[in-house]
């Protein structure tokens, strides 16, 4: 008798399992790639902000460039200005997402503000980008950016 319960118990909870992963499905569809490259951006912008290299190379590839700079010459410059600038700020604006199958483009422009050091001033840089992505193992990555010629203030 005790088995049976045992079992009905086991059965019962199975079923509260599966009927919530099915409603978890059901209230959380899948994101475009739109948004998907989106959220990306917005993750990669968060990890600037935070002066985290590690997370904003995660949306590289290999063969990353940026304008005349490889993706290893960008990640020193990254792990270089992660030490030195102090209350980083960017802001993106005009963005727009293009999909085209496996590959898509963003572009827009933006405003980063930073302090070199703990007593230094604020600067601003502001430009214009456009991201080349591309869907590899069901992730958006950055295949090449150009632009990011700023004009400071």
């Amino acid at each position: 008798m005790q088995r049976i319960r045992r079992g009905i118990i086991g059965l019962g909870l199975l079923l509260l399992l599966a009927g919530g992963a099915a409603w978890w499905r059901a209230a959380h569809p899948p994101l475009s790639p739109e948004q998907q490259i989106a959220a990306a951006l917005d993750d990669a912008s968060q990890a600037l902000e935070a002066r985290s290299p590690r997370r904003v190379l995660a949306y590289l590839t290999p063969e990353f460039k940026w304008n005349n700079t490889s993706r290893e010459e960008l990640s020193n410059l990254l792990r270089g200005t992660a030490f030195q600038w102090r209350d980083v700020r960017l802001q993106r604006f005009n963005e727009r997402i293009e999909v085209n199958g496996d590959s898509a483009t963003s572009s827009g422009s933006y405003s980063l503000t930073y302090r070199n050091g703990p007593q230094a001033a604020p600067e601003t840089q502001n430009g214009n980008y456009i991201l080349r992505w591309q869907l590899r193992d069901g992730e958006w990555k950055i295949v090449a950016a150009t632009g990011g010629d700023s004009r400071q203030n």
